[in-house]
């Protein structure tokens, strides 16, 4: 891995009609982040030439505050390094989309949806409303997840016998399990 690291990865970039134009060697710090943005603008350019006259970009939630990755933190709060990524990116998509948008005829094609914030301020909601009534589920505590490191929400032995756990009240949980948000998640996310 640590190889692939260090010489970067190899892409092929396509046109819109779907024909290789270029083979070439990204670094995978930044440069894959831009040859993503890149990619990811293409791919907006095609839902507008379809006829779609506003397009929605959700911009990357805090992904400090996944539970696969603040258990380190024993799930106490987000991991604010990490949420730094999620910001680099968001500034790179916001700048991507007002590029996209001074090109278009319309100005305003292109629109951004803030995960971010939107994230942050319902998990910080429920983290202050824990506080106060200790009964509440902790927000970074998903509703189901493996008993271990190799399992995961859903996994099963040889026998069929569970090899995951769900929360005591999987109705008040914000993530369903250590990636995705839940129903009640995505309610507070687009309450906020």
């Amino acid at each position: 891995m640590n190889e692939i690291l260090q010489r970067g990865i190899v892409v092929q970039l396509y046109n819109v009609l779907d024909l290789p134009i270029e083979t070439m060697q990204i670094p995978c710090h930044g440069g894959l982040l831009r040859l993503y943005l890149f990619i990811q603008s293409v791919n907006l350019k095609r839902i507008h030439s379809l006829g779609i006259k506003k397009v929605a970009v959700g911009l990357l939630q805090p992904i400090g505050c996944l539970p696969v990755l603040n258990v380190i933190s024993f799930r106490t709060n987000c991991i604010g390094l990490l949420n730094v990524i999620s910001k680099d990116h968001n500034k790179m998509l916001l700048k991507a989309v007002q590029e996209l948008n001074k090109e278009a005829a319309d100005k305003s094609v292109f629109m951004t949806l803030d995960l971010y914030n939107s994230f942050l301020s319902a998990i910080e909601t429920m983290q202050k409303k824990r506080a106060e009534k200790s009964t509440l589920m902790n927000p970074l505590q998903p509703r189901c997840e493996g008993n271990n490191l190799e399992d995961s929400c859903g996994s099963v032995d040889d026998e069929g016998s569970k090899k995951y756990s769900l929360c005591e009240n999987p109705k008040l949980s914000f993530f369903w399990d250590t990636l995705h948000p839940s129903q009640n998640g995505w309610f507070a996310v687009y309450t906020q």
